[in-house]
């Protein structure tokens, strides 16, 4: 992205997180000037200040009038997508397409108070029946409806049993392949018929996971007997349903305002879920104000190394507790070891009484005595082999890392979730050893509402970055004058005033130096550690 005029809006941008959602555009006026959405906030909000846009002449002539961006994160591309709709159709943004509409877009209808439902891939809204969608893939509702009609058998023209039918109808050519139950036939009754669209339903709306599950097992299996194109086969099935089955809270219609609320009761269902995951002794009463605390590392070889510590208090992110540390001590990069660094140093205020600390000192650490409930660790098993040992039995902890698998073709990587597996039971009373857990000292969970986490995550390796960078420019910006024992801001100044160059002022000697500072001690400690490191 090219070097923008306006700073504050070069680093909000450059700190968006890379997930999906809706992004809006406003101008000095904190007028609205444009609604979006995009599955990586960050990529596309970027590209509108890199990109020449010579193909979207209306959208370029805005570039110069955007003050100011700001967005809404949703869980998916299809959400981001009704609500970029809501948007759009209640504030009219100038610079949005007067002709953009829903109708690009495929959805799947269901005709459920039909006897016999049909299914159909349409562009058209004003069908009788049930809407899934809409879907931006038209091709993946393609692939889907006919893996779907493999499993459920349907009819695209079941007998209609409220109009006169032949006595002796002839069954249609799918029938014959397998793809049709015969309701066109009269071969089925509309009770058995119905079960195979409420299959299909059930996996629209993303309540067929034990299904997927099958066949990421399978995928795996073929995996192993390196049947390879088989498996990929499976890999793109199993992408393609769980496409379609995205969980879709928010409706066509819904205000910003009642977003926010969809996305308040989504982050308490994972803490809720979290919790029992985790087997912890919250109650639910609590959980609106349970601690959780995300650590992540960044660092730019072993010059500059920062950890980030985010929060979260029941179902707010909460910014002021927010904290950094500078790594010191770990020559080489060491992520879990950093972590286990860092939180050896949170935990310890626990521990600590700083009530006769100094002011400054007791505020800077007001964050730290607050106990967590949670820690959450951005990496996997080697993380939390590293910090397990220093985080007390009584704080939840669990990683969060990019998976090997894509959620769709050419996207970002499914997050995995992992924690500390239980130790095994003991033997019982007859002896017999307890079944080992197989998947070793770690366990992988399964979260069914994982957003707020993958949020968190999002947050912590956006605080580290940001100090990384400061950092970074602040080293940049120092010079061996920095090390020199009694040069201060104001003498630098006046040394570099009159030398101009380092090369000219290593050079000096002691009365030149005393010339321009007018101070004895001072230069001869200047002209001393020059003298000391030389090359």
């Amino acid at each position: 992205m090219k070097r923008l005029k306006n700073e504050t809006l070069q680093e909000k941008i450059s700190n968006l997180p890379s997930t999906a959602g809706v992004y809006k555009f406003f101008d000095a006026k904190k007028e609205l000037l444009y609604v979006g959405k995009a599955i990586n906030l960050r990529s596309r909000v970027s590209s509108y200040f890199s990109s020449p846009l010579d193909d979207r002449p209306w959208v370029k002539q805005m570039i110069p009038f955007i003050a100011n961006v700001s967005v809404l994160l949703a869980e998916n591309e299809v959400e981001a997508l009704i609500l970029e709709s809501n948007l759009i159709w209640k504030h009219r943004p100038k610079y949005n397409s007067a002709g953009k509409d829903d109708k690009r877009f495929a959805w799947i209808v269901i005709d459920t108070r039909s006897p016999y439902p049909t299914i159909v891939k349409t562009r058209d809204l004003n069908l009788k029946g049930t809407y899934f969608g809409p879907y931006p893939d038209s091709g993946a509702v393609t692939h889907i409806l006919k893996y779907l009609r493999k499993l459920y058998p349907y009819c695209e023209r079941p007998l209609n049993p409220k109009e006169s039918q032949p006595k002796d109808p002839k069954p249609c050519f799918h029938y014959h392949l397998g793809l049709c139950p015969g309701a066109c036939a009269d071969r089925i009754s509309s009770k058995e018929y119905r079960k195979n669209i409420s299959n299909i339903v059930k996996t629209l709306r993303g309540k067929k996971r034990s299904h997927i599950n099958q066949l990421e097992r399978e995928m795996v299996k073929l995996a192993k007997r390196k049947e390879f194109e088989k498996a990929a086969i499976l890999r793109d099935k199993i992408a393609d349903l769980r496409y379609l089955s995205q969980r879709i809270d928010i409706h066509y219609g819904d205000t910003e305002e009642e977003f926010k609320k969809i996305q308040q009761s989504r982050f308490l269902a994972g803490i809720e879920e979290i919790v029992s995951k985790l087997a912890l002794s919250i109650p639910e009463h609590r959980f609106k104000r349970v601690r959780i605390e995300c650590y992540d590392i960044s660092n730019l070889s072993s010059e500059i190394t920062y950890g980030s510590m985010v929060v979260s208090n029941g179902t707010s992110i909460t910014p002021s507790d927010y904290r950094v540390f500078k790594i010191r001590g770990v020559t080489k990069s060491n992520d879990p070891k950093m972590l286990a660094a860092i939180l050896t140093r949170r935990l310890r205020y626990l521990e600590q009484d700083i009530q006769n600390s100094k002011p400054s000192a007791a505020k800077s650490a007001e964050s730290f005595l607050k106990k967590p409930d949670i820690i959450m660790l951005d990496g996997a098993q080697a993380q939390l082999s590293a910090v397990a040992p220093v985080v007390p039995d009584n704080i939840g902890l669990f990683a969060i890392s990019k998976g090997k698998h894509l959620k769709r073709a050419g996207e970002a990587q499914e997050d995995e979730f992992w924690t500390m597996a239980r130790e095994p039971e003991r033997p019982d009373s007859k002896g017999t050893p307890s079944e080992k857990d197989e998947a070793g000292p770690y366990r992988k969970l399964k979260l069914e509402n994982p957003f707020l986490f993958q949020l968190l995550r999002d947050e912590a390796h956006r605080f580290a970055i940001k100090h990384l960078r400061q950092g970074k420019r602040y080293e940049q910006k120092r010079s061996i004058l920095d090390d020199i024992p009694g040069v201060g801001p104001t003498r630098k100044k006046i040394l570099m005033r009159h030398f101009k160059t380092v090369g000219a002022l290593r050079k000096a000697s002691v009365d030149e130096l005393f010339a321009v500072l007018h101070n004895k001690t001072a230069a001869r400690q200047i002209h001393e550690f020059f003298d000391t490191h030389r090359k």
